[in-house]
């Protein structure tokens, strides 16, 4: 049926885009009544994501929103548990102001435009500030890439490094020195 139809919209496409299409019009599968209970295929082992991992976008949140899953990872870096030091308590708290940098990031709207839902963007956009100044995001990125790295069953912190002559600059000239041709007397 699909050679069918490429030969005749002479356009290349995947049966799984076919099948997506056809599930948004309306069309379902029909198993034989006699068929037995649905078997579910093995899962691999190296899958990333699982079914806790996905984004409900059916209650009105935005797929950028950081899932509970997610939050207990970040928390700890975002917001660490004790005395925050001085000042006044923030009026919003620490997952909002990520959510909201999160829809920032994966929309490339601008903060100005950042929906109502999300704290005021003034607000997300000082917290971006300051979490680049403390070096937050770096400590979020060696957090994660160290789970990252003992679940793939290494160790978190390399043991070796290599360093060649293609990732390292070399001291430069001047310029105008090496352009310039010699004078004759």
């Amino acid at each position: 049926m699909t050679s069918n139809l490429r030969r005749a919209t002479r356009k290349a496409f995947k049966t799984s885009t076919l099948v997506r299409a056809l599930r948004r019009l309306g069309f379902t599968t029909r198993r034989a009544v006699n068929d037995g209970p649905r078997v579910e295929p093995p899962r691999d082992p190296n899958t990333r994501y699982e079914e806790h991992h996905r984004r409900s976008t059916r209650s009105g949140r935005y797929p950028s929103i950081v899932t509970d899953v997610e939050w207990a990872l970040l928390r700890p870096v975002f917001a660490p548990e004790g005395p925050r030091g001085r000042g006044r308590p923030g009026r919003h708290p620490q997952r909002e102001l990520l959510d909201a940098l999160f829809y920032v990031v994966r929309t490339g709207c601008a903060w100005r435009m950042l929906p109502r839902e999300f704290p005021p963007w003034e607000t997300v956009y000082a917290a971006f500030r300051s979490w680049g100044r403390q070096g937050t995001f770096a400590a979020m990125h060696r957090e994660l890439h160290g789970l990252w790295t003992e679940r793939l069953g290494r160790a978190s912190m390399p043991s070796a490094v290599i360093v060649d002559s293609q990732s390292t600059k070399t001291t430069e000239t001047g310029g105008l020195a090496a352009m310039t041709s010699q004078r004759r007397l």
